[in-house]
């Protein structure tokens, strides 16, 4: 069990929420939120996972491997992999589906 960070009473322990990982478990500290380009989809996480290749998350504290878009500059396939825009095509904005 771990303290969130930004936990208010930080004596009070419980575990990590939902896009929050501590990779230390038995030992009290705060729980830290995934970074952006991760995500943590169960309570109590020693890990935040990775999105798959060329995916970001637009936000910090990611809960699902839904949240992972494909980064600016590509585009999701219909098979969810994300492709390199082809020239002259717009890809520029997260999550651009074509």
């Amino acid at each position: 069990f771990f303290r969130l960070a930004d936990d208010a009473d930080a004596a009070a322990c419980r575990p990590c929420a939902k896009g929050y990982s501590a990779d230390d478990f038995g030992r009290q500290q705060d729980c830290d939120r995934c970074p952006q380009g991760s995500f943590a989809p169960a309570v109590n996480s020693s890990e935040c996972i990775p999105c798959g290749e060329n995916k970001v998350t637009p936000y910090q504290g990611s809960l699902e491997e839904s949240d992972c878009v494909c980064d600016v500059g590509y585009f999701e396939r219909g098979d969810g992999s994300c492709q390199l825009c082809p020239p002259g095509a717009m890809c520029e904005t997260l999550d651009r589906r074509v």
